[in-house]
Order: structure tokens, then sequence, then C-alpha cells
């Protein structure tokens, strides 16, 4: 898989899961209005006025939101490719799982301590709630880098069996099912 296509699979599991997670928080635990949950996303970079502006402020919320999980799995990622160390703990479930249950955290307290309040020139709500969604990004990171990263070992591990099983065939029947290829003087195979 290619960085690019780790990037993306991340990116969309995270704003997926995300989305979903502050959905059903603001819905279920809160009694909240989903629409004001994503114009209310919408007015920390948009401002205030976001919050008036119906399905436009509800779209502009969601992909406020996508963003910030594209960008943050961009970040996830390059570290990854980057640092051994990293690259060894995510090979392993209970190591993705240590990671996302780390990462989730970071992402949580970097965006509401530093981000927000930095466009919003408000310090942050520590309260409740505040623990509330560290928790839930600490299990939900968790749940979702690891399934991504079990899918993607599963279809690693089924592309080594297939090619294990190509090589045992091509050193036992090599001779018999492939055309020899040989050099012409012009530099071309020929078979």
């Amino acid at each position: 898989m290619t960085p690019l296509q780790r990037w993306l699979r991340a990116g969309m599991a995270c704003g997926i899961a995300d989305f979903l997670w502050a959905c059903g928080q603001t819905k279920f635990m809160y009694g909240g209005s989903i629409t004001r949950l994503w114009q209310g996303v919408a007015s920390v970079p948009l401002g205030a006025s976001m919050l008036e502006r119906g399905t436009t402020g509800v779209l502009a919320g969601v992909a406020c939101h996508f963003l910030v999980a594209f960008t943050w799995a961009a970040i996830f990622v390059f570290v990854v490719s980057k640092i051994g160390a990293i690259q060894r703990l995510v090979a392993s479930t209970t190591g993705a799982i240590v990671a996302a249950a780390v990462y989730g955290p970071v992402i949580w307290t970097a965006m509401s301590c530093l981000v927000i309040p930095s466009m919003t020139h408000r310090p942050p709500t520590i309260n409740g709630r505040w623990f509330i969604q560290l928790a839930g990004h600490m299990i939900s990171s968790a749940r979702r880098w690891c399934s991504a990263g079990a899918r993607g070992r599963a279809l690693r591990k089924r592309a080594e069996r297939r090619q294990e099983t190509r090589r045992r065939i091509g050193v036992s029947c090599g001779a018999f099912w492939r055309p020899r290829v040989q050099s012409t003087a012009r530099g071309r195979s020929q078979a």
C-alpha cells in the first residue's frame, strides 16, 4: 500500500468514526442538535455567522471536520513512515491499539487546548464533557486505527500466501508452464 493510500484510508476512517462519535454523543448523551453541532464546528474557523447559515453551515462544519481528520491522518502516516520504532509498534494489533490510544487523546488535547482557542480567542473549557471527549478519543481512535491496520495486515498476509503458493508452483512446475524467454539480436525478448 502506498503512503497516499494509507493516508486516504486513515483520513476516511478517522473522519467517519469521529463524525459518528460526535453525532451520537451530541444526540444521545446530551440531547443536542446535530445541525447545531456542525454549524458550531464551522463557526470556529469561519466565524459566528455559520451558526445562522442552515445547511450551508452544516456542510461547512462537516467539510472542516474532514479537513482536520485528513490533516491528523497525514501527520500520523508521515510519522509512521519516518520512525522505525513506531512502524514496529503498529505492526502488531496490540501495538496499533497502544499507538491509537495515545494518538487519539493527543489529537483531542491539541485541538481543544491549542488549535480551537487560537481561532476563537477563548481559553478551553476543561470540564466533565472535556474528559468524556478525551476518553472517547482514546477508545474510538484505538478501534478505528486498529481495524484499519488489521485489514491492511490481513490483506498483506493473503498476498504473501498467494505469492508463496505461486513461488512453489513456479519452482516445481515452472519449466512446463512458462515459455522460455530468449534474447534476440536487437535486445528484445521473444517467447
